[in-house]
């Protein structure tokens, strides 16, 4: 047995990825980014000592509705904007990482960081990886283009 220490690694509401969007995204293009910024939150979330599910290697999970709601939301935003992941709510080393989408229109006047700067590489579909039917997606991995 191994017994890990329980610690607070984000605090509710914590600002925990953002990028910043300089062009109109179809809604194809609003899914992949969305998709890559869950993902490098993965990484990042593991990175800043959460466990990870040991099946999936992910370190949370959420909702296709609430996924495909902010991609709705991306998609109809006029650019700049600014996509924000947040923490849904206190997040311990033991996880889950719950996340909360939040879409920032109209961002032109808001000062932002050069690598908040969304890249074409996090704009590029990835192909859907075979999922057995019915099954919750992780926070990290790519969602299927069907909806």
């Amino acid at each position: 047995y191994r017994v890990y220490e329980s610690s607070l690694v984000f605090s509710r509401g914590e600002r925990l990825l953002s990028r910043i969007v300089t062009r109109k995204l179809t809604p194809e293009q609003a899914e992949a980014a969305l998709g890559a910024m869950l993902r490098q939150l993965n990484r990042m979330s593991q990175a800043s000592g959460i466990l990870n599910d040991p099946l999936t290697g992910t370190v949370g999970g959420i909702a296709a509705n609430d996924f495909y709601d902010a991609v709705d939301r991306i998609a109809a935003a006029q650019a700049p904007l600014r996509i924000i992941l947040a923490a849904e709510r206190d997040v311990y080393s033991e996880g889950p990482v719950g996340v909360e989408i939040v879409v920032q229109p109209d961002a032109k006047d808001m000062d932002f960081y050069d690598d908040e700067l969304l890249t074409p590489e996090e704009l590029t579909p990835l192909p859907p990886s075979p999922r057995p039917s019915g099954s919750q997606r992780s926070a990290s991995e790519a969602v299927p283009k069907s909806r």
